[in-house]
C-alpha cells in the first residue's frame, strides 16, 4: 500500500522545514534560539500528523524483503558516510582548522544522515538490484 499523497506531502514538507531549522543552528543565522526550535519544532509535528494519519487510515509502505534489504543497506552506508564525516570535523576541531560547537557537530551530523539515507534508498530503487 502507498501513503496517500495527503500525508507524504505532509511529511516532505516537516522534513524541509525541519531541515531548514537545522541549518539556521548550524549557520548561525537566526540569532533567537526560540525561533530556531520553533522551526524544528514545527517540522517534527508536521511529519508526526502525516505518520499517524497513515497508520491510523491503515496505509503505508508494503514491506517485502526488497524493500527491508535496500532500507537496510542504505542505513549501512549512511552510518559509514556519517562516522567518516565526524571524523572529519574531529580533526579539524582538534587541528583548530575549524571551530565547531556542540549545536553545530549534531546538525552536521543529523542533515548528514538523513540527506544520505535518503540518497542511497533512492539510488537502490533505480539500480532495483541489492546484494
Amino acid at each position: 500500500m502507498l501513503i496517500k499523497k495527503k500525508n507524504m506531502i505532509t511529511i516532505f514538507a516537516g522534513t524541509i522545514i525541519m531541515l531548514i531549522g537545522i541549518t539556521l543552528i548550524m549557520l548561525d543565522i537566526a540569532s533567537e534560539k526560540i525561533a530556531q526550535g520553533g522551526i524544528i519544532t514545527m517540522g517534527m509535528v508536521m511529519i508526526v500528523i502525516g505518520v499517524i494519519n497513515s497508520i491510523r487510515k491503515k496505509q503505508g509502505v508494503a514491506k517485502d524483503e526488497l524493500t527491508r534489504k535496500i532500507a537496510d543497506r542504505a542505513a549501512a552506508y549512511s552510518w559509514v558516510i556519517t562516522l567518516l564525516t565526524l571524523l572529519g570535523v574531529f580533526w579539524l576541531n582538534h587541528f583548530e582548522v575549524i571551530e565547531f560547537s556542540v549545536n553545530r557537530v549534531i546538525s552536521i551530523t543529523y542533515v548528514v544522515m538523513v540527506a544520505t539515507m535518503i540518497f542511497f534508498q533512492q539510488r537502490f530503487w533505480k539500480k532495483g538490484d541489492v546484494k
